[in-house]
């Protein structure tokens, strides 16, 4: 019956992604974060694995608590996507519900519960776009092929 909240940028601190400015894009398509090692770990997932980030490129010494050790500048659409990702990927909601025009979005993670309910009612009074999770309980992200038995 819980919801999980990430309404801001700055909630993002918590999964090791401190988001520093927008201004550091000329053009005020991305943010600069600073990473921490589990925001790496988390990006490097993300992204499938195929990623590396420079060691001390970050402008700040800490996130949330733990030394910072790298810097990205990420698209806002990829900042949105994330935010789905973690509340699949990292806390096992099977439904998110998000303001197709800002960056709010909850994660439900009993969508038969009051809260559940009371969310999909909400999403269509409210224009909230719903997402379902494609594959609830993965443990990875990533999906296995069928015939090799490879990770793709």
């Amino acid at each position: 019956m819980k919801a999980i909240h990430i309404n801001t940028a700055d909630d993002l601190e918590l999964y090791g992604l401190n988001a520093l400015t927008g201004e550091a894009d000329a053009y005020m398509e991305r943010i600069l974060f600073d990473l921490n090692q589990e925001g790496v770990d988390l990006l490097t997932e993300y992204l499938g694995g195929n990623v590396s980030f420079t060691e001390g490129s970050n402008w700040n010494s800490k996130v949330n608590g733990q030394p910072a050790v790298a810097s990205i500048m990420m698209p806002w659409d990829w900042v949105r996507s994330l935010v789905r990702y973690i509340l699949f990927r990292v806390n096992g909601c099977p439904d998110v519900y998000q303001n197709p025009d800002g960056f709010a979005a909850i994660g439900v993670q009993d969508p038969e519960s009051e809260v559940g309910k009371m969310y999909a009612e909400a999403s269509e009074d409210y224009g909230l776009r719903r997402y379902r999770n494609p594959c609830p309980g993965s443990t990875s992200g990533r999906n296995t092929h069928q015939f090799t038995g490879r990770t793709v």
